[in-house]
């Protein structure tokens, strides 16, 4: 997945990078999605990235599970405010979603 070198950056640089990466897949398919824009919209090096990540599939399976694990986080918090109402907290949880999606297809 990634490599204990982005690990160890500033969350400030891990979250450039990632936002980097989700913009770029989400505007293309995989087979398009271009590791050159991801490292120009992130501003770093093509090898700060092989750095960080050993190719695009390996950026993408890191993609895959920081979104899981941060809509985990997040429908658990949800879950916690809302005293644990089951529908209430789905239909908030997916609004934010929602809305999250929108707002990505708009960059």
């Amino acid at each position: 997945m990634c490599s204990e070198t982005f690990l160890n950056l500033s969350k400030e640089k891990q979250d450039r990078i990632v936002q980097a990466a989700l913009t770029e897949f989400a505007k293309r398919p995989f087979n398009e999605a271009s590791i050159t824009n991801i490292v120009k919209d992130a501003n770093i090096s093509r090898g700060s990235f092989y750095q960080y990540f050993d190719n695009k599939e390996k950026l993408y399976e890191f993609l895959v599970t920081y979104l899981y694990n941060k809509h985990r986080e997040d429908l658990f918090n949800i879950l916690v405010a809302n005293s644990g109402q089951l529908y209430d907290s789905l239909m908030e949880f997916y609004d934010r979603y929602i809305d999250e999606i929108v707002h990505r297809h708009e960059l």
